[in-house]
């Protein structure tokens, strides 16, 4: 029997900070999906912000394999 799909999400800290009324620093960063489980795996990711942009904000992940999850401010 395969072993089912497994998630890590990888990255480092994110921050992003500016002034009153200004631009924010940094604007953007990444995560690293990752499957280390035995199957595919789908997943999804989604936000109420209306700030903030993901992308993608789904897919499938074979066994073994990674992606990336794109965040924008």
């Amino acid at each position: 029997q395969a072993r089912s799909g497994q998630l890590d999400v990888l990255g480092p800290d994110f921050a992003s900070a500016g002034h009153v009324n200004g631009v924010l620093k940094p604007t953007e960063g990444a995560l690293l999906l990752t499957n280390s489980g035995g199957s595919t795996l789908s997943w999804a990711a989604n936000t109420s912000a209306p700030w903030l942009t993901l992308e993608p904000t789904g897919g499938a992940l074979e066994a073994g394999s990674m992606a990336w999850l794109h965040l924008r401010l």
